[in-house]
């Protein structure tokens, strides 16, 4: 009637190798939390950036002071070099022109290109950490 399959010798050699993916995967938590901390200081950077660009008062000057300081942030920073944030921070600076309304008081509303961006940057740090752990494990 109902009988027992025997329990397959691949799933003994396979435990090894979960266990070392497990542990390259919390190893890559570290980079991972880093990546998202400097991905939220960028976000609101930008999202302040965007907003002089379309404020009437606000002096040009400090925009300009502030996309100094990102590309200066994009070019020193590891996380920001391994997401190749440079040409990202470029592009938006140049074309990034859209703005919410003359009476908007939503800073979310400022900005079109640098929230795909960020968007993008995002999916990149989940993509290289499941690079990382793969380039680990296929080291060892």
């Amino acid at each position: 009637m109902f009988t027992c399959l025997p329990v397959l010798p691949q799933y003994y050699h396979s435990l090894p190798l979960r266990s070392a993916y497990l542990s390259r995967l919390e190893e890559e938590e570290d980079w991972q939390r880093k990546a998202r901390r400097v991905l939220q200081e960028v976000g609101e950077a930008l999202a302040e950036r965007q907003n002089i660009y379309c404020s009437l008062v606000a002096p040009r000057g400090a925009r300009l002071e502030l996309e100094k300081n990102l590309l200066v942030r994009a070019a020193v920073d590891p996380v920001a070099v391994d997401l190749d944030m440079a040409a990202g921070l470029t592009d938006i600076f140049r074309h990034d022109t859209h703005c919410g309304g003359f009476w908007n008081s939503d800073r979310r509303r400022n900005g079109r290109l640098l929230w795909l961006y960020l968007q993008y940057w995002e999916l990149v740090v989940e993509l290289q950490k499941f690079k990382r752990v793969e380039k680990a494990l296929l080291e060892q």
